[in-house]
């Protein structure tokens, strides 16, 4: 598993633009969390299960690609599910991933994330 990440990693790690554990800034009910990997301008996430992609690990992604556009921290074009146990690489544009899967731009799907998370947190704050 080293081996394979090692390869998938080796043009990052020799341009020095690799962050591990990337944070990102919470929103509304969505404390701050910390992705995988930010290596150039790609966000991977690794996973090293048995089991086939799941709708859940592009949720997250697409969580954490919301949270950066609210916060303005990097520069993400490409995010990238990365199982090195069963040696399979997911890879997507961010923009060609949000729109096939919600027919909308990033910015409206991002938008619409970052509001219900801080809306939902001004329904319980007045109940």
């Amino acid at each position: 598993m080293a081996t394979r990440m090692e390869e998938f990693f080796a043009k990052e790690i020799q341009s020095g633009k690799i962050i591990i554990q990337p944070p990102f800034k919470g929103c509304g009910i969505l404390n701050s969390c910390f992705g995988d990997v930010l290596a150039s301008k790609c966000l991977c996430e690794l996973k090293t299960v048995d089991r086939n992609l799941r709708s859940t690990d592009i949720r997250q992604v697409l969580i954490y690609s919301a949270l950066n556009y609210k916060s303005k921290q990097y520069d993400i074009e490409t995010v990238t599910i990365l199982n090195p146990r069963r040696a399979v690489k997911f890879s997507f544009k961010v923009e060609a991933l949000v729109a096939r899967i919600s027919r909308k731009t990033s910015t409206e799907v991002f938008h619409q994330i970052t509001d219900f998370l801080s809306d939902f947190e001004l329904m319980h704050q007045a109940s």
